[in-house]
């Protein structure tokens, strides 16, 4: 499945200035209502700024989160991959050295995505000056951003955080935590 990234704007926000906004950075702003969170579509505009079919390979499709996203669905398949390998009859110890093998594999594939995160930090500025713009040009009013894995899930909103505007760096959105509404005001 694919990652899929929400900008979202107040409900009323003139899209021309949004558009004039995105254009140096080309991006677009899309309106989708579809796809974007139930919670989301009654007080928000809620679009998608980029024009590829979904936003896997971008810096905010790939944050850091999905790293502890993933882990936490590899420990439960690990115990069950465990009581697996239990049932074949593996040995304790065997399964030990398996366990060890594995966690060397995730440390090292957790520090190589990192350093792929921090590879792209420009991308991530630029997202972040993006954002900024649009917020500037529509008055100085909330801009939000807001993304989730649609591996055969809804979107939903789990919680929603606010900073203020100039917390806005490529740091915050290369962290930018999946299922959380990141919202940005003056």
């Amino acid at each position: 499945m694919c990652t899929y990234v929400y900008v979202t704007l107040p409900k009323d926000t003139d899209l021309a200035p949004v558009q004039a906004a995105l254009k140096p950075f080309r991006f677009e702003f899309s309106e989708n209502r579809s796809q974007s969170p139930r919670e989301l579509q009654g007080t928000h505009l809620t679009g998608r700024i980029t024009q590829a079919q979904c936003d896997c390979g971008t810096v905010v499709g790939m944050g850091a989160d999905r790293v502890e996203k993933e882990e936490g669905d590899r420990i439960h398949d690990q115990n069950q991959y465990i009581d697996k390998l239990r049932r074949k009859g593996w040995s304790e110890a065997k399964i030990a050295r398996w366990k060890t093998q594995t966690e060397a594999n995730l440390s090292y594939t957790h520090a190589q995505h990192h350093l792929e995160c921090e590879s792209r930090m420009d991308e991530a500025e630029k997202w972040a000056n993006a954002l900024r713009a649009v917020a500037s040009f529509i008055g100085d009013r909330p801009v939000g951003l807001y993304h989730y894995w649609a591996g055969g899930r809804r979107a939903t909103v789990r919680e929603t955080r606010e900073y203020r505007i100039n917390q806005l760096t490529g740091e915050t959105i290369i962290n930018a935590s999946e299922r959380v509404h990141h919202v940005f005001v003056p």
